[in-house]
């Protein structure tokens, strides 16, 4: 097990159709462990492996979205911030190559969604999140890995109701009254390359969103079809335990 600190920052959208973004950095504890069932390094970040294949597993997955302060943003002046989201559930994997040099899956993440302020935490429904996924090693450098995917991503009516209803107490001149649906909400194409000298991990990416066709395209909160997220991170470890775990052997 090896032990450090990740530091991270990027401009992300406010929320999935919003016209104004904001500039968002995290500190947290990274951490790389091969255990049999609960795995962390830098092909699939945190996860809890349930059921494992060489062609698929189970597993769990993680997800979520910064918070929103609205008086920086005008499409939702005078309304509640948004609060961040954390999101939780089981995600089916299925690997068509699976090596040392490349892998390509196909992915089903079922996650329960919650928002929290850090004095409550409130279920806000559930995202249904296929995704593909392709991964390969050595990619402009030795120490390289370049992973491209595409999630097309598919909301509870709560978690719509979040992101964009408007109840009567918040309606104004220019935003009218709307009820949230359930549904499709966009799809995200994501380029990312991790740059990996061992003991230092450097992480730069870029996504890509398309709402066209997105159930709440009527909502007064929806600005825009397409945006632009860039994000950066770096985790440096600096402490590792006597016992090394096994090393993953692709095939078992």
């Amino acid at each position: 097990m090896e032990l450090g600190v990740g530091v991270g920052s990027g401009q992300i959208e406010d929320y999935p159709g919003a016209d104004q973004s904001q500039f968002h950095y995290l500190i947290l504890p990274a951490a790389r462990y091969r255990g049999e069932y609960f795995r962390a390094d830098e092909q699939d970040g945190y996860r809890a492996e349930i059921l494992k294949d060489p062609h698929y597993e189970l597993n769990l997955s993680f997800g979520g979205s910064f918070p929103a302060n609205s008086e920086k943003n005008r499409a939702r002046a005078g309304m509640p911030n948004l609060d961040w989201t954390a999101e939780i559930g089981p995600r089916f994997n299925y690997y068509f190559i699976r090596d040392e040099d490349q892998r390509l899956r196909v992915g089903l993440p079922l996650r329960a969604v919650f928002a929290t302020n850090f004095q409550y935490l409130k279920n806000i429904g559930a995202v249904l999140a296929p995704e593909i996924e392709h991964q390969r090693t050595r990619v402009l450098c030795d120490i390289c890995t370049l992973s491209s995917s595409l999630t097309i991503n598919y909301i509870a009516q709560e978690t719509a109701r979040f992101f964009y209803e408007v109840e009567p107490t918040f309606e104004t001149a220019d935003r009218s009254r709307y009820t949230a649906r359930g549904g499709y909400l966009g799809s995200d194409l994501t380029e990312m390359i991790a740059i990996d000298w061992t003991e230092t991990v450097l992480y730069l990416g870029l996504t890509f969103s398309n709402r066209s066709g997105s159930a709440n395209h009527d909502s007064p909160l929806y600005k825009r079809d397409q945006n632009w997220n860039f994000f950066a991170a770096l985790s440096w470890y600096f402490a590792e335990s006597v016992q090394r775990e096994r090393a993953e052997i692709h095939g078992q």
